[in-house]
């Protein structure tokens, strides 16, 4: 029997949150909120920036790719979120991008559809940051010099002043969930450093998007989850509201809360005051992640 795309990537899947060692993680969860609202997408930019040579159907697509590579190479889902963040923020920042001109001068990476090498480029450059080789991969599918290649994700990252590890929504997920669990954890863990150390050899999350109604239906349980659990099934939703086009111009911080408090309502309810709490002490809209989710939850009603 044919497994689905979310039972193999279930299965197969055990993301690292790696990126925990880009910044401190125990620094205020207002630092993290401070560093996430400094880089937010543009609303619609594929008609501002891009005058539709790069659209949402494009943007779909590359995200869809993201996601099988993600399955086949067994690669964590922390990479998948940062490449879609990273090329929102690309193309909201750079004009016209199909028209790059290192693409236009090379003989093979002209013969790609220029949004492919773009984007393969971004999942390379956020597949390094969570820790996972995936250049060679990139080289393979393209069949073009590794030079072309490195130039191009230069450039990208030039573009984007090399501001690559900025937390993304899982992050805050981490961070979030870490300060709500504080008081049910292990008493020998004395910190959110040596609790995430752990968490990440026990975290399975799929952001398999296709198959949201699977990922939702594990909702219906109330059961009080671990923190591990919690964290994974957070993550989950990140991923779907990162794929949504309508909060592309949503700061991860607000996403990552947004995620969090889906959990809180599906399993947690007595972290309703926590939570609020720790929003306002990160100064993350309260109103605003509530009206996220219940934006979601009138296209979703299974949530």
């Amino acid at each position: 029997m044919l497994k689905t795309s979310y039972e193999a990537y279930f299965e197969s899947y055990t993301p690292h949150i790696e990126n925990i060692q880009q910044y401190d993680v125990e620094s205020p969860l207002s630092y993290m909120v401070q560093l996430a609202n400094a880089q937010i997408p543009l609303h619609e930019y594929w008609v501002s920036k891009q005058f539709n040579y790069f659209n949402i159907e494009d943007r779909d697509n590359l995200i869809d790719w993201f996601e099988r590579v993600a399955v086949q190479k067994k690669l964590p889902g922390t990479a998948v979120v940062r490449a879609t963040y990273l090329l929102d923020l690309y193309y909201s920042k750079i004009p016209n991008a199909a028209k790059n001109i290192l693409i236009k001068q090379s003989q093979t990476l002209s013969k790609q559809w220029d949004h492919s090498v773009i984007g393969g480029c971004i999942f390379d450059i956020a597949s390094k940051v969570e820790g996972v080789k995936l250049f060679p991969a990139i080289i393979a599918c393209f069949k073009c010099p590794a030079q072309e290649l490195l130039e191009m994700q230069l450039q990208i990252l030039q573009s984007l002043n090399y501001n690559v590890t900025m937390p993304t929504g899982i992050d805050f997920v981490v961070a979030m969930s870490t300060n709500l669990y504080q008081n049910e954890t292990t008493p020998n863990i004395c910190s959110p450093l040596k609790q995430l150390k752990i968490i990440s050899q026990q975290i399975t999350v799929s952001p398999i998007n296709s198959d949201q109604d699977q990922i939702m239906n594990i909702n219906h349980k109330k059961e009080r989850l671990p923190m591990s659990k919690f964290i994974a099934k957070a993550a989950a939703r990140v991923s779907i509201f990162q794929k949504n086009q309508k909060f592309i111009s949503v700061s991860q911080a607000t996403i990552g809360a947004a995620a969090v408090l889906q959990v809180i309502k599906a399993h947690r309810k007595d972290f309703i005051k926590q939570f609020a709490k720790l929003c306002y002490e990160g100064k993350i809209e309260f109103q605003e992640v509530q009206g996220i989710c219940q934006q979601l939850d009138s296209e979703n009603k299974v949530w």
